[in-house]
């Protein structure tokens, strides 16, 4: 969508004006409550455990997911005693009794490209250099929304069969990204609809790479640091050969 000459460098838009189209996150999906017994929460970081039963299982009705089993589910004893005014035996009796038996479940969800999600220019807006913003073009499609139903079906099969009572969800109407951006400049190796070459040099321009999940022809339901960094690499190894 940003190819008009005023924003960009002759020739960097691509002269199918892709730059900016298809922009794409991970949707959200998740689960939780309290289960009755220990869960050990908050005593390592993120999350340890994941399920990918449901990644290749995908068609054109529902997406592929990934499944997540947190490690902080729930409030750690760090930030209820900060949130609280209550001191010693006060205290230790409200962690004792909200701390530890806390379990969740996250989903990230594949959104597709699709030419309705994209990123142009804000001109009504600018930034502290004079410069317009970005204007982000973000909605779900239908796809999505039941894969996303989909997930919560199967994570509130796993909780109902660990005896959870069950106190949050989100999704399908409350989701949102999990700021994952990826998109708007892919890769491919026709000029017609992609920006950047395999090697992440632009079609357009013999001396501009650009390196990032903004290449991503599609988004999957992984998280993309890895993928990231793989393509540093080999974008560091061709500009290293191009020298």
């Amino acid at each position: 969508m940003l190819s008009e000459s005023e924003h960009y460098p002759d020739g960097l838009a691509n002269s199918s004006g892709l730059v900016g189209k298809c922009f794409m996150d991970h949707l959200f999906a998740g689960m939780g409550g309290r289960l009755g017994e220990p869960t050990r929460q908050n005593h390592v970081g993120f999350l340890t455990s994941e399920s990918h039963q449901f990644y290749d299982d995908a068609d054109e009705t529902v997406g592929p997911f990934k499944l997540e089993f947190f490690n902080y589910a729930g409030p750690s004893p760090v930030e209820m005693a900060l949130t609280g005014d209550d001191w010693g035996d006060e205290l230790l009796d409200r962690l004792r009794a909200n701390y530890g038996d806390h379990v969740g479940m996250g989903a990230l969800v594949e959104q597709l490209p699709s030419e309705d999600n994209y990123v142009t220019l804000d001109e009504s807006r600018t930034d502290d250099h004079g410069n317009p913003v970005p204007e982000i073009h973000w909605s779900l499609d239908d796809r999505t929304r039941r894969t996303i139903e989909r997930a919560n079906e199967k994570q509130r099969a796993i909780l109902e069969e660990l005896g959870a009572e069950i106190t949050w969800q989100v999704g399908p109407e409350n989701t949102g990204p999990a700021y994952h951006h990826m998109g708007t400049t892919r890769m491919g190796t026709d000029p017609d609809d992609s920006v950047v070459t395999p090697q992440l040099r632009t079609h357009d321009l013999e001396n501009c790479w650009l390196v990032g999940s903004n290449v991503f022809p599609t988004g999957g339901a992984m998280n993309p640091t890895l993928t990231i960094a793989a393509l540093a690499i080999r974008a560091a190894e061709a500009i290293d050969a191009s020298l």
